[in-house]
C-alpha cells in the first residue's frame, strides 16, 4: 500500500526519529530530542506495542548516542540497541559507521532468535554524504554530487532488495508488517531548494503478506506527513492512539489534507489547493505553489497552518 502524498515534518534525522516513532513532529527551530527532561516525556508506539508484549530491537549503523538518540530509545522501551560498536573495521565507511548491507544482514540475524511477535526498526546510513559505498554500481562514472548521491541510493536499494530476498525464508516473514519511510527530504539529486516543498516529499510503504487483499496495491494519495505514521498504524489494529494527538489517521476518510514541515530557514504548509512558507529571516509568508505564484494566499488555509503550528507548540511546552 504506498502512500504518495506524504512529507519529512523537519529536515534531519532526529526529527525523522522522533516524527515515526511517536508521532511528533519538530516545531519550528526545536530539536525536542536533544532536551531530555521534554523527549523522555513523548510517547512511543514501542510504548504501546511493549505493553501487549512484544519484545523490541533497534538497530544502527552509526553512532546511537548522536543527538541523545540513545538517551530517547531507551525511553521508549527498546530493548536491544545495535550501532556502529556492534561491527568491524571493515564493515564501516569512513564517516558516519557500518554500509547498510552489515546492518541489515545483523538484523536478519538477531531475528532469527528473536521473542514473537515484536517490533524492530531499523535506520539505514549509506545513503548519508559521502555517499561511500562498497559496489560498483550504474553511477560509478558521475563524479558528479547528484551522482554519488545517486550511487548510494542504488547501493541502499540493492541492500534493500538483498535484505527481503532473505527475509521471506525466515518463520516471521507472512505475518509481519514491513513498513518503509524516509527520515527526511533531499535537495539531491534534483538540486532542489531545501526550503521548498518538493524537497520534502519522501516515501511511505506499507508491505508484507499480512495486508488485507482489499487493500493490497492500493495508492493512497491524501497529503499528510510521516508523523501521521504512528496513529495510522495503531488505528489498523484496534488500539488507542489518543496519547499520539500530533498523529492523524491517514485512512480514515475524515482526516485532513495537509501537511507542515520546518527546517532552519523556513516552516511550510501543504495543501492540496496551496502551498507556502514562512521564512523566520523576513518574517513573511511566501506562495510556493498554487495557480499563480501571484495568487493572494488563502486566508482560511493560512489560519488553519497557523492554529496547528500554535497548538502544536503548547503540546511542547506542556511536556
Amino acid at each position: 500500500m504506498l502512500f504518495t502524498q506524504i512529507y519529512a515534518a523537519g529536515s534531519r534525522t532526529e526529527h525523522g526519529l522522533i516524527s515515526v516513532l511517536s508521532g511528533f513532529p519538530p516545531p519550528p527551530l526545536i530539536s525536542i530530542i536533544s532536551i531530555p527532561s521534554k523527549s523522555e516525556k513523548l510517547k512511543s508506539i514501542n510504548n504501546v506495542f511493549a505493553d501487549d508484549g512484544y519484545s523490541s530491537s533497534f538497530y544502527y549503523g552509526g553512532e546511537s548516542g548522536f543527538v541523545n538518540m540513545k538517551s530517547y530509545l531507551i525511553n521508549s522501551g527498546f530493548t536491544t540497541i545495535v550501532d556502529k560498536a556492534s561491527f568491524t573495521a571493515n564493515q564501516l565507511n569512513s564517516k558516519w559507521g557500518a554500509h547498510d548491507q552489515y546492518v541489515f544482514e545483523r538484523q536478519l540475524l538477531d531475528l532469527k532468535i528473536a521473542h514473537e511477535p515484536f517490533l524492530s526498526v531499523l535506520l539505514t546510513l549509506s545513503s548519508h554524504e559521502p555517499f561511500e559505498v562498497p559496489m560498483e554500481t550504474p553511477f560509478d562514472d558521475d563524479h558528479s554530487e547528484p551522482g554519488k548521491f545517486r550511487k548510494a541510493a542504488f547501493y541502499s536499494d540493492h541492500c534493500l532488495g538483498e535484505y527481503f530476498r532473505a527475509a521471506k525464508k525466515e518463520s516471521w516473514y507472512d505475518n509481519t508488517l514491513f513498513i518503509l519511510v524516509a527520515d527526511h527530504g533531499h535537495r539531491l539529486p534534483k538540486e532542489r531548494d531545501f526550503n521548498m516543498p518538493e524537497s520534502k516529499r519522501i516515501p511511505l510503504l506499507f508491505f508484507g503478506n499480512v495486508l488485507q487483499e482489499n487493500i493490497r496495491g492500493a495508492t493512497i494519495d491524501k497529503t499528510c506527513n510521516q508523523n501521521d505514521i504512528a496513529a495510522t498504524l495503531l488505528s489498523q489494529l484496534n488500539k488507542n492512539y489518543s496519547d499520539f494527538p500530533s498523529s492523524r489517521d491517514i485512512l480514515n476518510p475524515g482526516t485532513k489534507n495537509f501537511a507542515y514541515y520546518t527546517n532552519d530557514n523556513v516552516w511550510g504548509w501543504i495543501t492540496p489547493e496551496q502551498k507556502f512558507i514562512y521564512t523566520y529571516a523576513t518574517q513573511t509568508l511566501s506562495n510556493t505553489g498554487s495557480t499563480s505564484l501571484a495568487a493572494p494566499l488563502n486566508d482560511s488555509i493560512v489560519l488553519d497552518a497557523k492554529a496547528y503550528i500554535q497548538t502544536h507548540y503548547q503540546r511542547y511546552l506542556s511536556f
